[in-house]
């Protein structure tokens, strides 16, 4: 889906593991990205390459990918924005919500016209 509608910015708001009323640790999304710089992760026809990763303290993970189609030349360059403060279940704190709406005022003004993909937590 990134590749075929060409989108730059993927935000996820969610953790890969979350700690659930229990305590126990439940996986919440699939680790689909390389996540060390200078990683690759090959999902045929396509390859992802980690190419900087910027932690915000604990309030999200910035990574820059790129992707590669094994038929085609051209590099899409994506950022993948991890929000970490956001629990599960859960309203986001004020805090994090003040970062969240910052976050989103610096994309606003540095893309245009880019399509962004949304996610949260896979659903079983």
């Amino acid at each position: 889906m990134i590749w075929n509608e060409k989108s730059t910015l993927i935000i996820m708001i969610t953790k890969i593991k979350e700690a659930e009323l229990l305590g126990n640790l439940v996986t919440k999304c699939f680790l689909y990205w390389p996540e060390n710089e200078l990683q690759e992760m090959i999902y045929e026809p396509l390859s992802i390459k980690n190419i900087g990763v910027i932690q915000m303290e604990s309030f999200y993970i910035q990574t820059s990918l790129e992707i590669r189609h094994k038929n085609d030349s051209q590099v899409l360059k994506v950022d993948h924005i991890q929000c970490l403060c956001w629990a599960d279940h859960l309203p986001p704190s004020q805090e994090c919500g003040k970062m969240i709406e910052t976050l989103i005022f610096r994309i606003k003004e540095n893309i245009d016209k880019a399509k962004i993909v949304v996610h949260c937590r896979f659903f079983e």
